[in-house]
């Protein structure tokens, strides 16, 4: 604990009456606009309460108690009429503030009359300069409820395991913008930005180069790994409908950024819309997860809040997760007659995305020959969550494009809940360009995009073709298709299924509902095999079935043309 030594003469009485006063020596009161260095009971800056924490072995609270002051708007000509309003004046320090170099916590919520959004706002002298920054040594420090306002950097965490919950960055207390260049900087590992409730959200916008950005770049660890940034608004006001456009949503830029998490599982991700780039970026990155987030849309995933770039964007991405992840949980069943059982359940550890009304495509993947192991599951790609409203990306739902080959880009999978739905896409619904292969597209829900569902460019894909579908029919507990498939000598081949009200205008099918899949083995080069399958599923008459083909080498077709029931 901090000693506080009383140099004076006092009487007895006096003594009396301090020792009879509750003192907390750890906790420091702002209750100062001022900005020089001093930290009293009765005179304590924000400077000065940093520096006092600094130099205590303990940890410290640093809470806030400042003084409103009367401020007049006038209005009219002749005569005047003037109001008078309570009013917090902004920090406004001359020249940066002490780095916090100790375990601290800042308490903005602490100001009198705090109902939700942030009173006390930290405003810089010139967009040249950090507002706070988090160094070495202050390791598992909290920050929460202030408005950050007109620096370089708003908030720069180069420590680790710290918590960064309700603020605004970018906007003053007002919700006015005044951006920063950067908002928020991670350059340390396990930090937390954001929550799990609405109380811990922060709203970063106005900023004008990006929002959130986790990257080694500089810090002193050299990563900056492993961190959450969970429940923000990014990109919007603080009621998640209207954009205040960062320049990019969130940028993971590596190396040395891996394992983070964007979003997570349901009632955890961020509303990421509104962006004058893209909504996200990955670059040069691994293991991250991006889940539950609604990007392009408003906090209500019901209107339009477009990014001007794609919804996602990555980069030189590996072992990366877009959307659904599922685990294993524990769930507790109700029996007949009273009790309760506990069974082992899946339990979603990571949700699908809505990722629509971008002004770009939806997920944009530029390939390299680093680029692999991508997972996009569980999606609304150019809807919301109903799957049926349509929203869609002003170009593709999700492009492709690269010209290498990216082993195990996997575009929907055989889990729960794991099939995209991509539609209403301005033109495709998934783009392969061209010398692109890896990319494997199956059981997902395609259709009403304003082109093909699928686009495989002639040389994407190693060249995949779809199958030749040539009839189809139903009986009251199956569907049997036949058709012809080309492939190479003892190479497994997957043909999946999919039914759609009616065909594609060109007579390529999409594949509104995922049937089933069938394996067939060639048994020559490029030859045709016909080949007969009964599908577990009624299909009712007048729809239509196309198919896809998926090698086991990695890489599916189009869709094929269309066969009527």
């Amino acid at each position: 604990m901090r000693l506080r030594l009383i140099l004076a003469s006092l009487s007895l009485f006096a003594l009396t009456v301090l020792s009879a006063a509750p003192v907390f020596a750890d906790t420091l009161v702002v209750n100062s606009n001022a900005d020089d260095a001093q930290c009293s009971l009765s005179h304590c800056t924000l400077r000065g309460a940093i520096g006092a924490a600094n130099r205590d072995s303990d940890r410290d609270t640093i809470l806030f108690n400042l003084p409103e002051v009367i401020r007049f708007v006038c209005t009219g000509a002749t005569p005047i009429t003037c109001q008078g309003h309570l009013v917090l004046d902004p920090i406004q320090p001359a020249s940066p503030l002490p780095t916090i170099s100790r375990p601290v916590t800042i308490d903005g919520t602490s100001q009198p009359k705090y109902s939700g959004s942030p009173r006390v706002e930290l405003r810089g002298p010139a967009a040249s300069s950090t507002l706070l920054q988090l160094a070495p040594g202050s390791d598992g420090s909290q920050i929460r409820g202030l408005a950050l306002t007109n620096a370089a950097i708003a908030l720069d965490v180069v420590s680790s395991n710290n918590v960064v919950t309700a603020h605004f960055v970018g906007l003053d207390t007002a919700a006015v913008a005044r951006g920063n260049i950067t908002g928020i900087l991670v350059r340390s590992d396990t930090n937390l930005v954001g929550g799990h409730t609405a109380a811990d959200r922060n709203v970063v916008s106005a900023n004008q180069t990006v929002g959130i950005q986790i990257c080694a770049c500089g810090g002193a660890l050299g990563h900056a790994n492993s961190n959450t940034v969970s429940g923000n608004l990014i990109g919007t006001d603080a009621s998640g409908t209207t954009a205040v456009a960062n320049g990019e949503g969130v940028l993971i830029a590596g190396p040395s950024a891996d394992a983070n998490i964007i979003g997570g599982g349901p009632s955890e991700g961020n509303v990421i819309s509104g962006n004058q780039l893209a909504g996200l970026e990955l670059r040069s990155t691994r293991d991250d997860r991006i889940g539950a987030n609604i990007i392009g849309l408003n906090a209500a995933a019901t209107a339009a809040v477009p990014n001007r770039g794609p919804g996602v964007l990555m980069t030189d991405t590996k072992f990366t997760i877009l959307g659904q992840v599922m685990g294993q949980g524990q769930c507790t069943i109700t029996l007949p007659g009273g009790g309760e059982l506990t069974v082992s359940c899946p339990t979603v550890i990571s949700g699908g995305n809505v990722i629509a009304a971008n002004s770009g495509s939806g997920v944009r993947i530029v390939t390299n020959s680093n680029v692999r192991f991508i997972s996009i599951f569980g999606n609304r790609i150019g809807t919301n969550f109903d799957g049926a409203s349509g929203l869609g990306n002003g170009l593709h739902g999700i492009d492709v494009v690269g010209g290498t080959f990216a082993p195990a880009i996997d575009i929907g999978g055989p889990g729960l809940g794991e099939g995209n739905r991509i539609a209403f896409n301005g033109v495709f619904g998934v783009h392969v360009a061209s010398g692109t292969g890896g990319i494997v597209i199956r059981f997902n829900s395609i259709g009403s995009n304003g082109n093909l569902g699928l686009a495989i460019e002639s040389l994407a894909n190693f060249r995949i073709m779809p199958p030749v579908l040539t009839s189809a029919s139903t009986t009251a507990t199956s569907t049997t298709v036949q058709a012809q498939v080309v492939g190479r000598a003892g190479q497994r081949v997957d043909v999946d299924f999919y039914a759609s009200a009616a065909c594609d205008p060109s007579g390529v099918g999409e594949g509104e509902r995922f049937l089933s899949s069938t394996a067939v083995t060639p048994t020559s080069d490029n030859q045709a095999l016909t080949f007969s399958t009964t599908l577990p599923v009624v299909v009712p008459a007048g729809q239509v079935i196309t198919a896809t083909t998926t090698e086991a080498t990695g890489g599916s077709s189009g869709f094929s043309g269309c066969v009527t029931i």
